[in-house]
Formats: C-alpha cells, sequence, structure tokens
C-alpha cells in the first residue's frame, strides 16, 4: 500500500501603485485595472492511495481540494470610469474599473480498479466534483460608467452594485474502458455516464443607487440534470504484419467540462435579472454629468431611453426553456474522429500523418420574444476612400439593421435550442504531419506541422431571431499552419545533454 501526501500553500499581497497586478494593459490605464490586489490564500491539496491487491489487480483512490480567496476593493472606486472610442487608444478604458472578491472552493475524488494481463487489461472507476464559489462583481460605487467619442459624452450605462453570485455546482462519473490485443489488431475502448447538477443559495439583490429597495433572491435549482452517455474507442493495425506501418483510427465524445460558469449557473436569479442598462447622452452644456431623471426610464433631459425596460426589476431578463436545463444528451458537447497512418522509413525513422475533425453540438438561441425581423429598418454605409481598406474604399455596406424606436429598450430574451430556429453548424479539421528518430549516437529529434481551420455557420438560424443581418453569419477561417521541432543529443562518455525546441 501506496499512500501520498502533497500540501501547497501560497499567499499574496500586490500594493502596486500603478494600480493593479498587472499595472494596466494595452487598452486598460493603470488606475482602471483594478486596484491592489490580495490573494488570502490559495490552497491544494491532494492524498492518493494505490494498492496492488494481486499481479494482476490494481486499486486506486485519491482525493484532491482547491481552495482560493481573493480579491480587494478599487482605490479609485469613487470615480466615474470611462470608456473612449475614438482618440488614440480606441477602446481605452481610464479612470476607474470593477473588481472581485472570490472565495472557491473545488474538492474532487476518484476511485478506481484495474485488471491487467498484458495483452488485455480493463478499469472501472468512479469520479465526483463539487464546485461552490462565493463571489461578488463591484463596480465603481456612483454606479454609473460613461462612453465618451474622442472626449465628448455619448452614452452612459446604469449598474446594480455589487452583484453577489453564491453558485453550487455537483458533478459525478462512472466509467468503464477495456483495451485488447488480437494478433496484428490493438483495440481499445470505452463508455462513460456523467451527471450534473447546479444550484445557488439565497443571496441579495440590492440595495444600491438604482434599487433602493433591495429584496432576497431565494435559492433556485439551476440544472436538474444532466445525464450523459459518452463513448470513446480506437483500432490500431499493422498493416502488412511487419510491425512498420500502423493504421490508427480513434473517436470520441467529450461533454463541457464542469464550472461555475456557462449554463451551470445560467439560471441563478442574479444572472436573469437585468443588471445595467445603457442609454444614450447628449452633455449638451459640456459639465460631464447627465442632466436628467436616470430613474425615468423615457427619453427626459439630455438622457435617451433605457435600453432595456426591466433594469433593477423583479422581472427576469432571461428566462430559459425547461429542455437546456435537464434530461439526457442536452450539456453542450463535441466529438471527436482522428484517422492516421504510421510509417517507418528507415531503422529509428517514422513518419506520420492524422486527420483529425471536431464538431460541435447541442447550441443555444437566444430570442427576444418582445421583437422580431419586423422591428428593423434597414441602412447602409459608405465606407470612407482609404488605400488601407479593400480597393481602396469608397464601397457601400449593407445587410445592416436599426431597431425601430418604437421597439427600442423592450427585452424578453428566451433562451431556447437553436435546432429549433434551424440549423447551427460549427467545426474545426486539420491535418498533422509528424517526423522522428532515435538515432543510435544518443541523437533524438522530432518535427513537422498542424494545420487546421475553424468553420462556423448560424446563416439559418440568425435572420429567425430578432436582428435580421446575415452579417458574418458563416465564418470560414483561413487555415492556420503550426511547425514545432525539438531536438536532444547527449554527449558520449559525459552524459551532458544539449537540447533545442523551435515552434512558429
Amino acid at each position: 500500500n501506496k499512500f501520498n501526501i502533497f500540501w501547497d500553500e501560497q499567499r499574496m499581497c500586490l500594493e502596486c501603485d500603478a494600480g493593479g497586478p498587472a499595472g494596466g494593459s494595452p487598452t486598460v490605464a493603470p488606475e482602471a485595472s483594478g486596484g491592489t490586489w490580495d490573494l488570502d490564500f490559495q490552497r491544494f491539496h491532494q492524498m492518493t492511495w494505490t494498492s496492488p491487491l494481486t499481479s494482476r489487480l490494481l486499486a486506486e483512490a485519491g482525493y484532491g481540494h482547491f481552495r482560493t480567496k481573493y480579491g480587494r476593493q478599487n482605490a479609485n472606486a469613487h470615480l466615474i470610469p470611462v470608456t473612449e472610442q475614438g482618440g488614440a487608444i480606441p477602446g481605452l478604458n481610464y479612470r476607474s474599473g470593477g473588481w472581485l472578491r472570490n472565495l472557491t472552493d473545488t474538492p474532487r475524488w476518484r476511485a478506481s480498479l484495474s485488471y491487467v494481463t498484458g495483452a488485455h487489461s480493463m478499469k472501472f472507476g468512479y469520479e465526483g466534483q463539487f464546485i461552490s464559489t462565493d463571489g461578488g462583481t463591484y463596480f465603481p460605487f456612483p454606479d454609473l460608467a460613461y462612453r465618451f467619442n474622442n472626449g465628448v459624452p455619448n452614452q452612459l450605462t446604469m449598474r446594480v452594485n455589487p452583484l453577489k453570485n453564491n453558485d453550487r455546482v455537483r458533478g459525478t462519473a462512472l466509467y468503464a474502458q477495456d483495451q485488447w490485443s488480437l494478433g496484428r489488431l490493438s483495440l481499445q475502448g470505452g463508455v462513460r455516464y456523467d451527471r450534473a447538477s447546479s444550484y445557488n443559495v439565497e443571496g441579495p439583490f440590492g440595495p444600491s443607487r438604482f434599487v433602493p429597495n433591495g429584496t432576497t433572491l431565494p435559492a433556485t435549482t439551476g440544472i436538474d440534470a444532466y445525464n450523459d452517455l459518452s463513448l470513446r474507442g480506437g483500432l490500431a493495425y499493422d498493416l502488412f504484419g511487419d510491425n512498420k506501418t500502423s493504421l490508427r483510427v480513434s473517436a470520441g465524445q467529450y461533454r463541457d467540462a464542469l464550472q461555475a460558469g456557462g449554463i451551470f449557473i445560467a439560471n441563478n436569479p442574479i444572472a436573469t435579472r437585468v443588471t445595467s442598462t445603457t442609454r444614450s447622452w447628449t452633455d449638451t452644456n459640456r459639465n460631464f454629468v447627465p442632466d436628467c431623471d436616470l430613474m425615468n426610464r423615457a427619453l427626459n433631459g439630455e438622457c435617451g431611453p433605457w435600453g432595456n425596460q426591466n433594469f433593477g426589476s423583479s422581472v427576469p431578463g432571461t428566462r430559459y426553456d425547461p429542455r437546456l436545463l435537464n434530461g439526457w444528451g442536452v450539456r453542450p458537447a463535441d466529438s471527436q474522429l482522428a484517422a492516421g497512418i504510421q510509417r517507418e522509413i528507415l531503422p529509428r525513422l517514422s513518419a506520420e500523418v492524422t486527420y483529425h475533425h471536431r464538431w460541435f453540438t447541442n447550441f443555444t438561441a437566444t430570442d427576444n420574444v418582445l421583437v422580431g425581423p419586423s422591428d428593423y429598418s434597414p441602412y447602409s454605409i459608405v465606407a470612407p476612400t482609404d488605400p488601407r481598406l479593400p480597393d481602396g474604399g469608397g464601397y457601400t455596406i449593407g445587410d445592416l439593421w436599426d431597431i425601430n424606436p418604437t421597439s427600442f429598450g423592450r427585452v424578453d430574451d428566451f433562451v431556447a435550442p437553436s435546432k429549433d430556429y434551424g440549423e447551427q453548424i460549427r467545426y474545426w479539421h486539420g491535418v498533422d504531419v509528424n517526423i522522428s528518430g532515435r538515432m543510435r549516437n544518443s541523437l533524438m529529434f522530432q518535427g513537422g506541422t498542424s494545420t487546421g481551420r475553424l468553420v462556423t455557420d448560424n446563416c439559418d438560424v440568425t435572420p429567425k431571431l430578432d436582428n435580421p443581418s446575415e452579417r458574418f453569419c458563416r465564418v470560414v477561417a483561413p487555415f492556420a499552419t503550426q511547425f514545432k521541432g525539438l531536438t536532444a543529443y547527449t554527449i558520449p562518455k559525459v552524459d551532458v545533454q544539449l537540447s533545442a525546441t523551435i515552434q512558429s
């Protein structure tokens, strides 16, 4: 019986006068990058046990736990943040910024039993995981953000502040896998059952500047529950029986990783509420103060109407189709297929070519049920004449749509399976070519290329939702190629190894 116990703990306090852990970025000024940052603790511990019960039977078990607490208030929390659209750095954020305070626990545990004979091996196992996140997203306390265009205000954002999330996600899995060698053929396969669920504990919503009467959001079930069976398998075959040419094929299904994010917490009441809204702003007197009644949803003074009329209310801004929150085969997933051939070119030198295809399933579509394509009007613009633009510019850009003023601000988002509206496609495919060698003179090298591209197409879905624009509904990325190589040489007698790697 072998036991292993591991403990790692880190604490960190960054009192950086530049404004944050990184001191800003190309589009975030130092004072807006989050302020000083404390990592109260980051703790990881792990315990494992292995026991060869017999010469063919191996038992294993383990437990791991990651726990961290971090975050701190921005020193400039009294300043209203600004995003600049124009200027020398378009998209620059300055004056102030938001921050987090978070406590995360992620214990995981596992157990398995393996049976190995040499030509045949089987493994059965169990895995469990629990994710607990108690956190808050904080914004500067004026609860406002401004947008400027070359220093001229044109939009403001109102926020509910802070936003506190208390999410819990559970996952368990059972699996069985088998590998068998039969002469020139080697087979492997596995089946995995996954179950995932989530919920949130009760938490506050307000009070804050724009939600003066706070309330307590009740505990709510998020996912109840996902059940999935995934199959994986592969084969390798000695084509000519001379141990020099191998044909290999593998395929598998994979579910989205368990996380305190995405669809797992999307039905949390704080996530479905409308916690921010934009409104246009014409600062006619240039005092950089919105001279209007911000709590008035309609056009008044210098401010346009709320971009979302449900802001701060008890009416959910987003509703989820119950079919997305439980059932078999609902969890977002992808499938992968690989087929390749490997050949020994010379003694100790081989080449391999493999084709990969990965496609994604279980997409969702968001439909604002209060508006439709008929609530939008088309318009176009003429690109400026500029040699940096395709064909020197001067062309008309169409398929642009603007929502009609009578429909502006009406929002009731309903999230449903995208297949209800049409076919959605997303896949990646590519080819790997590799050469590897292990020479008798202690020289080893390996190198090759990987070429592939991503294709997305939702043109059958988007025109049936809200904005009827089909711009960029199909995107075929150009093929991207990587080159990687490595080599290592051990100097005889002195046993000194020299090595080099390259990636482009």
